[in-house]
């Protein structure tokens, strides 16, 4: 029947389901994650570390992957951001010690041109 220009609509549901949604704890979610990145740390390290005899460059190497996962903790997104940071670090960390070492090999020249 229309009355007004409005009419009735009879409406019809279906029978109620329920479930049960348990979630999962924020620690738990953090210990798995955070268990996942020293894993993703441990086999980035082994990757560039392999190769490396001089100790104070493998110092160094080392010193950059554990700055490269403070940093990469602090995002959003950890185990996505830890390879391409590990890989800049590591890079710096080189050019570093090679710079080092040149240094030290100029201050060698010097000193032995002098005595």
């Amino acid at each position: 029947m229309k009355t007004d220009g409005y009419h009735s609509v009879p409406t019809q549901f279906g029978p109620d389901i329920e479930f049960e949604v348990t979630p999962i704890p924020h620690a738990q979610v953090r210990n798995m994650l955070s268990l996942r990145f020293q894993e993703l740390q441990r086999r980035l390290v082994q990757q560039i570390l392999q190769d490396i005899g001089n100790p104070t460059l493998r110092s160094h190497l080392q010193q950059a992957a554990n700055e490269a996962a403070a940093l990469a903790w602090t995002t959003a997104y950890p185990l996505l951001v830890m390879p391409t940071l590990l890989e800049e670090k590591a890079h710096a960390a080189r050019y570093r010690t090679e710079r080092q070492n040149r240094i030290e090999m100029q201050s060698q020249e010097i000193v032995e041109t002098m005595m």
